[in-house]
């Protein structure tokens, strides 16, 4: 008797792109509202920031848990995701009780561990790959690199956020300092550049080495790679690029409600453009 279709599980690696990209998407809210100063904005920014955080990093983890291997990744990235969730929690409750002072250096520090929980979770599964079982420093540099492509995947996804969820704030509390949007205007610039440059420098390293083949198979004109690469670097990162610097703009214009409305479209550029990246490393260069 054949399977149902929809009785079939999902592969193994659709799950744990999944699990990535929700859990980039929460720990990168965790880290980039971390930017954002306890006395620069009300406590529902954070309450609403900070809880989807957790809220998507929960969720990244279960359908990690789901996999066939979760321990390829190994337990040491979570552990430090559940750390950066209980000391955001903390901070939160010290914000509610008024005592902004002592919350500090919790909400500091939520945003540290959940950088630091991203870097270890692209080490590890790194590591338990076999294109870092090369003897010498050659696997450590694969690993430190994935750590870092993780790192910056979840700044870009935290800090359009982020930036998109404070201009909201403007339109119904306009007597806000624009320092915090002007701030995250130039987080979202910075870590879209250094994003740029390590994705071209990591494509480059892994056509040139064979990792990912841009040949087309036999009946194909274009290899299926390379469109995924065309994709991800069109709406991923070309078109951000081009939305980057009018967002500064407008933020510099205090024109808040024409830079909430290009952050938007951001988000959802960048959202696409993460996914895409996630394939891109997961079954074309790391299996």
């Amino acid at each position: 008797m054949r399977e149902s279709p929809r009785c079939r599980p999902w592969p193994e690696t659709t799950l744990r792109i999944i699990s990535l990209s929700l859990a980039h998407l929460g720990l990168g809210l965790i880290l980039i509202q971390a930017l954002v100063g306890l006395r620069e904005v009300g406590r529902g920014f954070f309450t609403l920031c900070g809880w989807s955080g957790v809220g998507l990093t929960v969720f990244g983890w279960m359908f990690s848990g789901s996999t066939a291997h979760p321990a390829g990744e190994g337990a040491a990235p979570w552990a430090i995701a559940v750390v950066s969730a209980l000391s955001f929690a903390v901070g939160w409750s010290l914000l509610k009780a008024k005592r902004r002072d002592l919350a500090a250096p919790f909400h500091h520090g939520a945003g540290a561990l959940a950088g630091a929980a991203v870097f270890v979770q692209g080490w590890w599964l790194a590591l338990s790959q076999p294109a870092a079982s090369a003897p010498g420093s050659h696997g450590l540099s694969i690993a430190a690199w994935t750590g870092a492509d993780f790192v910056l995947s979840a700044a870009l996804l935290g800090g359009v956020t982020v930036a998109m969820v404070l201009g909201h704030w403007y339109l119904v509390q306009p007597g806000l300092s624009i320092v915090p949007l002007n701030r995250l205007a130039w987080v979202f610039i910075v870590v879209l550049a250094l994003r740029i440059i390590e994705e071209a420098a990591g494509a480059a390293g892994a056509i040139s080495s064979g990792a990912m083949s841009l040949s087309p198979p036999a009946g194909e004109i274009v290899p299926f790679p390379l469109l995924i690469l065309f994709q991800r670097a069109l709406f991923g990162l070309a078109a951000p690029l081009v939305l980057a610097p009018l967002v500064y703009k407008t933020v510099t214009m205090r024109s808040t409600m024409s830079a909430t409305g290009l952050l938007y479209v951001a988000v959802a550029l960048v959202w696409v453009g993460e996914f895409l990246s996630k394939y891109l490393l997961l079954p074309l260069r790391m299996t």
